[in-house]
């Protein structure tokens, strides 16, 4: 992936050059290089040391025609935010220790898990066993009575993009998901044992699975489509499952959390991936939210979600489109005049209908339309009840920009 800097000494441009080699590349980006083959994109810069460019890679990488950032997604430490929707309970360690004991006692049935922020090394342990006085890691209740695929358990990944912190623009790629299955069966279980409940880098794939081989392979159905299909032959409502994850993504104070990383709030664009977890009941949960591993290499039927992926997020922020290319300009910068926050707020307008417009298979799930007037609160930025409105009034008229 590429992180450049936002400024004017990058020369960005779009123009066809010749296919790069993949046997010089490193596998673990061969699909990244395939799309950037695919859609011509070439980078030309007067510092392209500065764009923290692999080695193996030429300057001809990536482009756009204004200057733009690639951020590459990071973990988002959305356990511990004291966030309730679709969350499993969890403490900060070693910060909230005698919280976490205070609760354990009223709560002596719970399972917990230990996770550090590398989010490795997970496993069931007895709260004797738990070291609770240890950094950079997290107790998290364990999702008990998991909704099973044939005994296996397994978590849904959802593709997000953040295109702008202030005003919060967030974009789901809607077309598939990543299923990921745990590598044994669940049941006998055994806490001993992590491949039955933890979906490691060995998982399963959906096209190993007995039960759903007619969908995927037979019917050549896509991920998303083979899931939906298993769960309407056994008689459950899709709606509640997708419209929970859009409502857990939406929540606006989780995205929020990454303002604080970014000096500049735009132009920038961020794509990490959401993990969920579902329960008997088909109660969805945000396990984690990290940065995607888009190598294929491991699972070679994976590459054409994850070429969709990169595709769909580089024309949503005008790399791979014709329509737009994102403004360079800060619209929060201070000490400006009334006509400079005028031209400011319409970039911001005319950025966000362009974007609307070069989503391909992204769904925009914030800003939301307030045809409910709960929907609209007073708490919201300037910026953020301006993109609100034009988007309300758009979703009137055309129910794509409705959400």
């Amino acid at each position: 992936m590429v992180t450049g800097p936002c400024d004017g000494n990058s020369v960005i441009a779009r123009f066809f050059m010749p296919p790069m080699f993949l046997g010089e590349v490193q596998e673990g980006l061969r699909v990244e290089v395939q799309v950037i083959n695919l859609l011509h994109l070439r980078t030309t810069s007067e510092e392209t040391r500065n764009l923290n460019i692999p080695s193996y890679f030429s300057i001809d990488f990536i482009s756009a025609r204004q200057p733009v950032v690639w951020i590459t997604g990071h973990e988002v430490s959305l356990a511990t935010a004291g966030l309730t929707l679709g969350m499993p309970k969890a403490f900060d360690l070693p910060a909230k220790k005698d919280e976490f004991l205070n609760y354990t006692n009223t709560h002596p049935d719970r399972l917990w898990v230990k996770k550090n922020n590398e989010h490795r090394g997970i496993r069931i342990q007895n709260i004797k066993e738990l070291n609770l006085l240890d950094n950079d890691s997290f107790i998290q209740e364990y999702i008990s009575h998991p909704f099973l695929f044939d005994n296996r358990k397994f978590d849904i990944g959802i593709y997000t993009v953040i295109t702008s912190v202030l005003p919060l623009l967030v974009y789901i790629y809607e077309e598939d998901v990543l299923l990921r299955f745990c590598s044994k069966d669940y049941e006998p279980f055994d806490a001993n044992d992590v491949d039955k409940y933890v979906v490691g880098d060995n998982y399963t794939p959906l096209w190993q699975m007995p039960p759903l081989k007619k969908y995927y392979v037979e019917q050549q159905m896509t991920f998303q489509h083979t899931f939906n299909a298993y769960l309407v032959e056994l008689g459950k409502d899709l709606s509640l499952i997708w419209n929970r994850i859009k409502e857990i993504i939406a929540v606006q104070n989780k995205m929020l959390a990454t303002e604080a990383n970014f000096a500049d709030k735009r132009p920038f664009f961020e794509l990490s991936r959401f993990d969920f977890a579902l329960d008997k009941d088909l109660n969805v949960y945000l396990m984690e939210a990290m940065s995607p591993n888009l190598s294929s290499g491991h699972f070679i039927l994976n590459k054409l979600l994850y070429e969709q992926v990169i595709i769909n997020a580089l024309s949503l922020v005008g790399i791979a489109s014709h329509l737009h290319g994102i403004s360079p300009e800060n619209p929060t910068a201070p000490n400006v005049s009334a006509e400079m926050a005028a031209k400011k707020n319409s970039n911001i307008l005319r950025s966000a209908y362009e974007e609307h417009m070069s989503r391909r298979n992204m769904r925009l799930i914030l800003p939301r339309t307030i045809h409910e007037p709960k929907r609209f609160s007073p708490l919201r930025g300037e910026l953020d009840t301006l993109l609100i409105l034009l988007f309300d009034n758009k979703c009137k008229h055309d129910k794509t920009w409705c959400f």
